[in-house]
């Protein structure tokens, strides 16, 4: 009869350290698989290269300026903008005018080429913002729907919720830029959207 017990409590050890190990199988699995998910969203080392060859096209044009009157100069609330989304269309990109004030043939091209490249669609852009390096600031603001800080950025209005959850896996902390970037494609005939983001490089439009 002791010798049955004994048995009986042999067997339940076993099989809770055999549960114990392909628990912790399952859970290993279930992780690399979210990261092998999250790798093809995020930082796909395709679109990073793509982001680098935007950032360095973007740059070539008075993108400094850019940054200056969208994220250095405070707001209609008098908060310092925690993030800007980037169009070609902004006047600051193209600052070599006539006296009249009208835009160059070379600043036309500029704009030109910038709103066939980046609003075309050949490169599957959906959005474009800049922020500063350290994004901690605007993780909080995400994080606290009622930060007054939150409530005075129009563009955090309209970021959708695969974007936030890309702005949080960020970290690192730097007195630079951050160009992200937020892809478009079709996948199976499903809308799928891909992000990825570089340092923006501070050097002079004319070096």
């Amino acid at each position: 009869m002791n010798r049955k017990g004994f048995v009986f409590v042999e067997t339940i050890i076993v099989i809770s350290v055999v549960m114990t190990l392909l628990l912790m199988l399952y859970s290993s699995f279930i992780s690399i698989l979210n990261q092998e998910r999250r790798n093809t969203t995020f930082d796909d080392v395709a679109y990073i290269y793509r982001t680098f060859y935007i950032e360095d096209f973007l740059v070539s044009l008075n993108l400094e300026k850019y940054i200056n009157d969208h994220l250095e100069t405070p707001n209609s609330a008098g908060k310092m903008p925690l993030l800007a989304s980037f169009t070609c269309h902004d006047d600051s990109l193209y600052n070599l005018r006539d006296e009249n004030g009208v835009l160059d043939t070379k600043e036309e091209e500029k704009r030109n080429y910038c709103e066939a490249l980046i609003d075309g669609g050949r490169l599957e852009i959906e959005n474009i913002y800049i922020t500063r390096y350290d994004v901690s600031d605007l993780i909080d603001c995400m994080n606290t729907d009622n930060s007054v800080v939150c409530a005075s950025n129009e563009e955090l209005r309209n970021i959708s919720p695969n974007a936030i959850g890309y702005f949080r896996t960020l970290n690192g902390k730097d007195d630079t830029y951050r160009l992200i970037i937020e892809y478009k494609t079709k996948i199976d005939n499903r809308d799928h959207f891909l992000y990825s983001s570089v340092k923006i490089a501070r050097r002079n439009v004319d070096e």
